[in-house]
């Protein structure tokens, strides 16, 4: 199945998708002036719980950012943080335990 803008798929959570990425990694982080961006990305697999590729690599990055050289420290993410659309409501609160869990 092509995935895209236009795709409709009724629950992301449950949909397996495993996408190849020949520009590097899908999750990543940029340093631009004093601010530190960290992209993540949402729809990977977290089925390894604390042991995912990617949660494994935000708790390195994290440690990684000395705050006193750059003191803005920003997480990116697709699905957004907060949504009163009740069809981003799971992924609100997934994000979040994410994110709290990787500190």
């Amino acid at each position: 199945e092509k995935v895209g803008n236009n795709t409709t798929i009724a629950n992301w959570n449950t949909y397996d998708l495993h996408v190849e990425y020949d520009y590097g990694s899908s999750f990543y982080s940029v340093r631009l002036g004093p601010a530190h961006i960290i992209v993540l990305n949402p729809y990977t697999d977290n089925r390894a719980g604390d042991n995912s590729r990617q949660l494994t690599w935000l708790r390195q990055e994290l440690a990684s950012v000395n705050r006193t050289e750059t003191p803005y420290l920003l997480v990116l993410t697709h699905a957004p943080w907060h949504s009163t659309c009740d069809k981003h409501r799971a992924e609100n609160e997934l994000a979040t335990k994410y994110l709290k869990n990787a500190a």
